[in-house]
Protein backbone atom coordinates (compact mmCIF):
# COMPACT_ATOMS: atom_id res chain seq x y z
CA UNK A 1 0.00 0.00 0.00
CA UNK A 2 1.44 3.34 -1.11
CA UNK A 3 1.60 5.84 1.75
CA UNK A 4 -0.37 9.07 1.26
CA UNK A 5 1.67 12.13 0.37
CA UNK A 6 1.57 14.94 2.90
CA UNK A 7 0.90 18.15 0.89
CA UNK A 8 1.80 21.40 2.61
CA UNK A 9 -1.14 23.44 3.75
CA UNK A 10 -0.96 26.71 1.79
CA UNK A 11 -4.06 28.11 3.37
CA UNK A 12 -7.13 29.40 1.58
CA UNK A 13 -6.71 30.97 -1.88
CA UNK A 14 -7.19 34.73 -1.81
CA UNK A 15 -9.50 35.13 -4.77
CA UNK A 16 -9.88 38.84 -4.11
CA UNK A 17 -6.13 39.34 -4.37
CA UNK A 18 -5.95 37.36 -7.60
CA UNK A 19 -8.82 39.37 -9.03
CA UNK A 20 -7.16 42.69 -8.18
CA UNK A 21 -3.85 41.63 -9.70
CA UNK A 22 -5.64 40.47 -12.84
CA UNK A 23 -7.46 43.80 -13.03
CA UNK A 24 -4.12 45.66 -12.87
CA UNK A 25 -2.71 43.50 -15.68
CA UNK A 26 -5.76 44.22 -17.83
CA UNK A 27 -5.46 47.93 -17.04
CA UNK A 28 -1.83 47.87 -18.19
CA UNK A 29 -2.70 46.12 -21.44
CA UNK A 30 -5.46 48.63 -22.20
CA UNK A 31 -3.11 51.57 -21.67
CA UNK A 32 -0.40 50.04 -23.87
CA UNK A 33 -2.95 49.58 -26.66
CA UNK A 34 -4.24 53.14 -26.19
CA UNK A 35 -0.71 54.54 -26.42
CA UNK A 36 -0.14 52.78 -29.74
CA UNK A 37 -3.43 54.11 -31.14
CA UNK A 38 -2.60 57.60 -29.89
CA UNK A 39 0.89 57.67 -31.41
CA UNK A 40 -0.16 56.05 -34.69
CA UNK A 41 -2.93 58.60 -35.16
CA UNK A 42 -0.49 61.45 -34.46
CA UNK A 43 2.00 59.95 -36.91
CA UNK A 44 -0.61 59.74 -39.67
CA UNK A 45 -1.74 63.35 -39.16
CA UNK A 46 1.84 64.62 -38.95
CA UNK A 47 2.92 62.89 -42.15
CA UNK A 48 -0.04 64.35 -44.01
CA UNK A 49 0.71 67.84 -42.69
CA UNK A 50 4.38 67.47 -43.59
CA UNK A 51 3.54 66.51 -47.16
CA UNK A 52 1.64 69.79 -47.47
CA UNK A 53 4.75 71.65 -46.28
CA UNK A 54 6.84 69.99 -48.99
CA UNK A 55 4.69 71.65 -51.64
CA UNK A 56 5.67 75.09 -50.32
CA UNK A 57 9.36 74.25 -49.87
CA UNK A 58 12.01 75.67 -52.17
CA UNK A 59 14.45 73.37 -53.99
CA UNK A 60 17.56 74.76 -52.29
CA UNK A 61 15.85 74.82 -48.88
CA UNK A 62 15.10 71.09 -48.94
CA UNK A 63 17.84 69.70 -51.19
CA UNK A 64 21.11 70.56 -49.49
CA UNK A 65 20.29 69.18 -46.05
CA UNK A 66 17.13 67.02 -46.11
CA UNK A 67 17.57 65.93 -42.48
CA UNK A 68 17.64 69.53 -41.30
CA UNK A 69 14.56 70.19 -43.40
CA UNK A 70 12.64 67.13 -42.16
CA UNK A 71 13.62 66.75 -38.50
CA UNK A 72 12.45 70.04 -36.96
CA UNK A 73 9.23 70.09 -38.97
CA UNK A 74 8.24 66.51 -38.15
CA UNK A 75 9.02 66.93 -34.44
CA UNK A 76 7.02 70.14 -34.24
CA UNK A 77 4.03 68.53 -35.96
CA UNK A 78 4.14 65.46 -33.71
CA UNK A 79 4.51 67.52 -30.53
CA UNK A 80 1.64 69.83 -31.50
CA UNK A 81 -0.59 66.86 -32.27
CA UNK A 82 0.13 65.11 -28.97
CA UNK A 83 0.54 67.75 -26.30
CA UNK A 84 -3.12 67.99 -25.23
CA UNK A 85 -3.97 64.38 -26.08
CA UNK A 86 -1.20 63.08 -23.81
CA UNK A 87 -2.58 64.95 -20.83
CA UNK A 88 -6.07 63.62 -21.58
CA UNK A 89 -4.73 60.07 -21.91
CA UNK A 90 -2.88 60.24 -18.59
CA UNK A 91 -5.94 61.66 -16.85
CA UNK A 92 -8.13 58.83 -18.17
CA UNK A 93 -5.54 56.20 -17.26
CA UNK A 94 -5.32 57.61 -13.73
CA UNK A 95 -9.10 57.64 -13.38
CA UNK A 96 -9.33 53.99 -14.46
CA UNK A 97 -6.56 52.96 -12.06
CA UNK A 98 -8.19 54.78 -9.17
CA UNK A 99 -11.45 52.98 -9.90
CA UNK A 100 -9.77 49.59 -9.43
CA UNK A 101 -8.86 50.14 -5.79
CA UNK A 102 -8.84 53.09 -3.38
CA UNK A 103 -5.29 52.18 -2.41
CA UNK A 104 -4.11 53.21 -5.86
CA UNK A 105 -5.01 56.87 -5.24
CA UNK A 106 -1.39 58.06 -4.91
CA UNK A 107 -0.31 56.10 -7.98
CA UNK A 108 -3.19 57.49 -10.01
CA UNK A 109 -2.40 61.05 -8.95
CA UNK A 110 1.28 60.62 -9.84
CA UNK A 111 0.34 59.21 -13.25
CA UNK A 112 -2.01 62.11 -13.99
CA UNK A 113 0.75 64.61 -13.18
CA UNK A 114 3.50 62.85 -15.14
CA UNK A 115 3.11 64.66 -18.49
CA UNK A 116 5.84 67.27 -17.76
CA UNK A 117 8.33 64.46 -17.10
CA UNK A 118 7.93 63.09 -20.64
CA UNK A 119 10.68 64.21 -23.02
CA UNK A 120 9.46 65.15 -26.47
CA UNK A 121 11.96 64.32 -29.22
CA UNK A 122 13.54 67.47 -30.57
CA UNK A 123 15.75 67.50 -33.62
CA UNK A 124 19.04 69.28 -32.90
CA UNK A 125 19.76 71.66 -35.72
CA UNK A 126 23.44 72.05 -36.50
CA UNK A 127 24.89 75.23 -38.03
CA UNK A 128 26.07 74.79 -41.58
CA UNK A 129 29.84 74.67 -42.03
CA UNK A 130 31.62 77.40 -44.00
CA UNK A 131 32.07 75.01 -46.92
CA UNK A 132 28.38 74.07 -46.92
CA UNK A 133 27.37 77.71 -46.77
CA UNK A 134 29.64 78.56 -49.74
CA UNK A 135 28.28 75.65 -51.79
CA UNK A 136 24.69 76.61 -51.02
CA UNK A 137 25.38 80.25 -51.88
CA UNK A 138 27.07 79.35 -55.17
CA UNK A 139 24.23 76.99 -56.08
CA UNK A 140 21.62 79.66 -55.42
CA UNK A 141 23.30 81.88 -58.02
CA UNK A 142 23.72 79.11 -60.57
CA UNK A 143 20.50 77.10 -60.22
CA UNK A 144 17.91 78.17 -62.81
CA UNK A 145 15.09 77.07 -60.53
CA UNK A 146 15.77 79.69 -57.88
CA UNK A 147 13.58 82.77 -57.64
CA UNK A 148 15.38 86.18 -57.83
CA UNK A 149 16.81 87.00 -54.43
CA UNK A 150 17.53 90.70 -55.04
CA UNK A 151 16.82 93.54 -57.44
CA UNK A 152 19.91 92.91 -59.60
CA UNK A 153 19.02 89.28 -60.23
CA UNK A 154 15.41 90.17 -60.90
CA UNK A 155 16.49 92.78 -63.42
CA UNK A 156 18.69 90.22 -65.20
CA UNK A 157 15.84 87.75 -65.44
CA UNK A 158 13.49 90.41 -66.76
CA UNK A 159 16.07 91.48 -69.34
CA UNK A 160 16.53 87.92 -70.63
CA UNK A 161 12.80 87.39 -70.87
CA UNK A 162 12.49 90.71 -72.63
CA UNK A 163 15.06 89.70 -75.25
CA UNK A 164 13.24 86.48 -75.95
CA UNK A 165 9.85 88.13 -76.25
CA UNK A 166 11.19 90.90 -78.51
CA UNK A 167 11.95 88.31 -81.21
CA UNK A 168 8.50 86.76 -81.03
CA UNK A 169 5.22 87.89 -82.48
CA UNK A 170 4.11 89.22 -79.08
CA UNK A 171 3.98 92.97 -78.88
CA UNK A 172 3.52 94.84 -75.62
CA UNK A 173 3.94 98.40 -74.51
CA UNK A 174 6.66 99.04 -71.91
CA UNK A 175 4.14 99.53 -69.17
CA UNK A 176 2.23 96.36 -70.05
CA UNK A 177 5.46 94.39 -70.18
CA UNK A 178 6.62 95.55 -66.77
CA UNK A 179 3.26 94.73 -65.21
CA UNK A 180 3.10 91.30 -66.76
CA UNK A 181 6.71 90.38 -65.95
CA UNK A 182 6.56 91.49 -62.31
CA UNK A 183 3.59 89.23 -61.70
CA UNK A 184 4.90 86.16 -63.53
CA UNK A 185 8.67 85.84 -63.04
CA UNK A 186 8.44 84.58 -59.46
CA UNK A 187 5.59 82.23 -60.32
CA UNK A 188 7.56 80.74 -63.22
CA UNK A 189 10.55 80.14 -60.99
CA UNK A 190 8.38 78.43 -58.36
CA UNK A 191 6.79 76.18 -60.99
CA UNK A 192 10.20 75.21 -62.38
CA UNK A 193 11.47 74.47 -58.87
CA UNK A 194 8.44 72.29 -58.23
CA UNK A 195 9.02 70.37 -61.48
CA UNK A 196 12.66 69.77 -60.59
CA UNK A 197 11.69 68.49 -57.15
CA UNK A 198 9.13 66.12 -58.65
CA UNK A 199 11.44 64.83 -61.40
CA UNK A 200 14.42 64.35 -59.07
CA UNK A 201 12.40 62.26 -56.59
CA UNK A 202 13.26 64.70 -53.81
CA UNK A 203 9.69 64.78 -52.53
CA UNK A 204 9.62 61.01 -52.08
CA UNK A 205 12.96 61.05 -50.27
CA UNK A 206 11.69 63.73 -47.91
CA UNK A 207 8.54 61.71 -47.21
CA UNK A 208 10.63 58.62 -46.45
CA UNK A 209 12.87 60.66 -44.15
CA UNK A 210 9.80 61.95 -42.31
CA UNK A 211 8.51 58.40 -41.83
CA UNK A 212 11.91 57.25 -40.56
CA UNK A 213 12.15 60.18 -38.14
CA UNK A 214 8.76 59.34 -36.63
CA UNK A 215 9.56 55.62 -36.46
CA UNK A 216 12.89 56.14 -34.72
CA UNK A 217 12.47 59.21 -32.52
CA UNK A 218 8.80 58.83 -31.60
CA UNK A 219 7.79 55.19 -32.05
CA UNK A 220 11.13 53.48 -31.46
CA UNK A 221 12.18 51.26 -28.58
CA UNK A 222 15.70 52.58 -27.99
CA UNK A 223 17.57 55.84 -28.32
CA UNK A 224 18.96 58.84 -26.51
CA UNK A 225 16.74 60.48 -25.56
CA UNK A 226 14.36 57.56 -25.26
CA UNK A 227 11.59 57.65 -27.91
CA UNK A 228 8.22 58.80 -26.62
CA UNK A 229 6.59 55.39 -27.11
CA UNK A 230 9.25 53.72 -24.97
CA UNK A 231 8.86 56.41 -22.30
CA UNK A 232 5.11 55.84 -22.19
CA UNK A 233 5.47 52.06 -22.05
CA UNK A 234 8.00 52.32 -19.21
CA UNK A 235 5.72 54.66 -17.28
CA UNK A 236 2.74 52.34 -17.59
CA UNK A 237 4.80 49.27 -16.68
CA UNK A 238 6.22 51.02 -13.62
CA UNK A 239 2.81 52.10 -12.37
CA UNK A 240 1.37 48.61 -12.97
CA UNK A 241 4.29 47.01 -11.12
CA UNK A 242 3.79 49.32 -8.14
CA UNK A 243 0.06 48.57 -8.10
CA UNK A 244 0.66 44.82 -8.14
CA UNK A 245 3.17 45.08 -5.28
CA UNK A 246 0.57 46.97 -3.21
CA UNK A 247 -1.73 43.95 -3.60
CA UNK A 248 0.70 41.54 -1.92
Amino acid sequence: MTPALNMPDRGPVDLELITRRQAVTEWRDRQITSVMHLLNDAATLSRSAFELQIVDAGLIESFWDPLQFVGPRVDQLMASSLVNKLEHFLAEAGRELRALDDRFESLAAALEDSAPALIMPKFLEHPASIEEAEIASQSQHEAPATAPSNDAEAAGVLARLGDRLSTSSISRSAREWRTWAAGNVLTAAEVLSRKLQDSSGLDERLKRSATERIAQAWLGDHGDPLPLKAQMFNLIEEVASEARSMNL
